[in-house]
């Protein structure tokens, strides 16, 4: 029901998509939730605890129009780089649902508010096959994913997509090379004079140093409605990447490179979230599973099976918002 529907271009399409959202975010209407507590080496996300710490319902209204932004955003990227039909609702549907998937992540969050920076980061990247000189978009994509870490700090790994993402669009010009890491510098220059003029520098590298030595070793204990929903996205993860792994032939090389891109995202997304694997941050591996799950529901037939598995995915996440009030 549900994919076939998002599979038609209408505008009743994004109207499902907001009152789907309003259910899976419907706990924040009675409970709001905390904001995350900010990090001191995320110097812009740190400001929104301070400005919103007595207004949490603000906060999780801003998080839900933000939320519904990337989705559609993610959606119009893979349609305007023809992973998906450019009819199809899917990508955004998926995106929606899985990045709703605990209590804590309906409000306001580093990772939310990263994964914005990284769509269009992401967006940069597909752009760049075939562009004789693409200096601007890899210098985009570095000063994106510097914004990104001042939210979120581990996206700032994200350069390392960039310089992945070159040879695979065999791109092996020194100056793309440069310039994307001169737009990642960009922002944190600007930063260290501001650290330098208010005498901050000192205790902020030693909270940058202390970050790297408190890199945790890979955890993963959630609830049990926690690690159902994720054991549910797995299975589906792998399915889709089997079918693409099988299909991909079929496809342009350009798809397939861009398919290749999405897959080291999500590998660099999951080593971020095992070395620093507090329950929020797996959030930041969603954009790539996002992408391989919705190209797969949006080629196959036969959705009846995948229909129910979803359903009983927005159940088990209602579920996992409201369990701290109802158990």
């Amino acid at each position: 029901m549900f994919f076939k529907f998002f599979r038609s271009s209408y505008l009743s399409q994004y109207i499902l998509l907001f009152i789907l959202g309003i259910i899976l975010w419907s706990k924040f209407f009675i409970a709001p939730t905390e904001i995350t507590e900010a990090n001191s080496i995320a110097p812009f996300f740190s400001i929104i605890p301070y400005w919103l710490n007595n207004l949490k319902w603000l906060a999780a209204i801003i998080a839900f129009i933000l939320l519904y932004f990337e989705s559609l955003l993610l959606n119009k990227t893979l349609a305007d780089n023809n992973i998906v039909p450019k009819t199809t609702l899917v990508p955004a549907f998926v995106y929606f649902v899985f990045m709703s998937w605990s209590p804590f992540a309906l409000t306001l969050h580093p990772v939310l508010i990263a994964n914005l920076f990284l769509i269009f980061v992401l967006s940069y990247l597909f752009r760049i096959y075939g562009q004789q000189d693409a200096f601007r978009l890899v210098f985009k994509a570095g000063f994106l994913s510097a914004i990104a870490s001042f939210f979120y700090f581990p996206a700032i790994f994200i350069i390392v997509l960039i310089f992945i993402s070159l040879m695979i669009f065999r791109i092996f010009k020194w100056r793309e090379w440069i310039i994307s890491l001169i737009g990642l510098i960009i922002p944190y220059t600007f930063l260290t004079v501001y650290y330098l003029w208010f005498d901050k520098l000192e205790i902020m590298f030693g909270n940058y140093i202390a970050f790297f030595e408190t890199l945790s070793k890979f955890k993963f204990s959630y609830d049990f409605f926690t690690n159902a929903i994720w054991i549910i996205v797995s299975i589906l993860f792998v399915i889709s990447f089997i079918y693409i792994r099988l299909n991909i032939k079929e496809k342009n090389i350009n798809i397939r490179k861009k398919f290749i891109t999405a897959i080291c995202f999500f590998l660099i997304t999951l080593i971020i979230f095992i070395t620093n694997s507090e329950s929020i941050n797996i959030s930041i591996t969603i954009i790539p599973v996002s992408i391989l799950i919705s190209t797969f529901l949006s080629e196959i037939k036969r959705t009846f099976w995948f229909e129910l598995i979803f359903i009983l995915l927005m159940v088990l996440i209602i579920l996992n918002n409201y369990s701290a009030l109802i158990f």
